[in-house]
């Protein structure tokens, strides 16, 4: 179990002589978690144990199946004991895991069901609930060191349909980008240019076969980006993740003019540029290049460049780091508005 790990107990188990002692390890950065069960049988008969069904609960209402265990199934006979470890990818906040990918704060209590226990392939007894608790004042320790929640702004899309379509429509035609070349007829081979379609859905942008998810937030003082990109489009694209900016300036209600400028990080993508397209090894470690029908998801975070104490802001995001394989022309040219949303 990692070191850094906050340790749940859990409330002692007892019921129709089947006892079980343990506790819950969950890594703060991470949200990973270890569930480690000692379990002896001292009822008459063999006990069936499956693991599957060791499904970890919180009051955010999301189950967390155990993604590695280190038995799957398993009989302890009468008087026998065995000691079992499940792993757990937690996910604590439903909402910022689907938006952003971030599993939320721990909660103060977890609970497992006794029912992955059988007897004689039956349930001869009620379902119990099996508390794993952590006292107060680590995890208030907690919550003040590497909580988010309490500081996180998230931001919801302010871009105007209508003149999205239009002007990033216009764009794309101008610098003839993601254009589609086909047939007349099945019986010509003469070959028109087919418009990119440009759709806008929630914060959902499709380029043509091009489908990107632009999701802001930000954590105390820092910008952060999450980005998920699928390309169908049969041309590569690529991803330069030293190419995003984030401009931070007024709402319409303020009559003051200022911007702040936000750089994205540069992130390694060195460790996966094996899982795509060969393309990646004609291209630096922050650029990543996708295929038809590749997709990622990646989080950048931001810099601020110029110092000012902007109140009140809306933010922009320039994504000048999606073009198409070699070439310097972004293939969003149009800032897109976010607003603050509710936390």
């Amino acid at each position: 179990m990692d070191k850094t790990a906050l340790i749940f107990t859990l409330d002692p188990y007892s019921n129709n002589g089947i006892h079980i002692t343990g506790t819950l390890g969950i890594v703060p950065q991470t949200s990973e978690g270890t569930l480690v069960l000692a379990i002896k049988n001292g009822s008459n008969s063999s006990i069936s144990i499956k693991t599957s069904l060791l499904i970890l609960k919180s009051d955010s209402g999301y189950e967390n199946l155990p993604y590695k265990s280190s038995v799957s199934e398993l009989t302890l006979k009468k008087g026998a004991s065995k000691t079992i470890t499940l792993n757990y990818a937690i996910i604590n906040n439903p909402f910022l895991y689907q938006r952003f990918g971030l599993a939320g704060d721990i909660r103060n209590k977890y609970w497992i069901t006794d029912d992955f226990i059988t007897i004689n392939n039956t349930r001869p007894f009620d379902s119990k609930t099996i508390l794993c608790i952590i006292s107060d004042d680590v995890y208030q320790s907690y919550l003040k060191e590497f909580g988010i929640e309490k500081d996180i702004t998230t931001y919801e899309t302010g871009i105007n349909n209508g003149a999205f379509l239009q002007q990033q429509g216009q764009y794309l035609k101008q610098h003839k980008l993601l254009m589609t070349e086909h047939h007349d007829d099945e019986n010509t081979q003469n070959e028109k240019t087919k418009e990119p379609a440009v759709l806008l859905s929630g914060d959902e942008i499709v380029l043509n076969q091009l489908i990107c998810k632009f999701s802001p937030y930000k954590i105390k003082d820092t910008y952060y980006l999450s980005i998920k990109i699928i390309n169908r489009y049969p041309d590569p694209i690529q991803i330069d993740s030293s190419k995003f900016t984030i401009l931070v300036g007024t709402s319409a209600s303020n009559n003051e003019n200022k911007t702040e400028v936000w750089v994205s990080q540069a992130l390694d993508f060195t460790k996966i540029k094996q899982n795509y397209s060969p393309l990646n090894e004609r291209t630096g470690k922050e650029v990543l290049v996708l295929q038809q029908n590749d997709r990622v998801n990646m989080t950048f975070s931001f810099r601020k460049t110029n110092p000012t104490n902007i109140k009140d802001t809306v933010i922009y995001i320039i994504a000048d780091g999606v073009t198409m394989y070699k070439q310097e022309i972004p293939l969003i040219g149009i800032p897109l508005l976010y607003k603050t949303g509710a936390n």
